[in-house]
């Protein structure tokens, strides 16, 4: 399970465990507010992880969650922020 989120979030996975975790976020981002479409979601998630935001996100959540705290204002408001 780790590895293949780990591959979903680094853009490494191209296959169906990526288009899953895209529709999902996709869902996530239409009920936010963020996007109206599930079609600009899936567009935007695509985006997100080719470009590594994802990855780097999904890095952060497990330092903050590992009991590390940031060590500058700017980790804070970087971990602040999902896209």
């Amino acid at each position: 399970m780790r590895r293949l989120l780990n591959e979903s979030f680094s853009g490494a996975d191209t296959g169906t465990a990526r288009d899953i975790a895209l529709v999902n976020a996709a869902g996530a981002l239409v009920v936010s507010g963020l996007v109206d479409e599930l079609r600009e979601g899936v567009e935007l998630a695509a985006k997100t992880v080719d470009s590594g935001k994802a990855e780097e996100k999904l890095k952060n959540l497990i330092k903050i969650l590992s009991g590390k705290p940031p060590t500058s204002l700017k980790e804070v408001v970087s971990q602040s922020r999902l896209i």
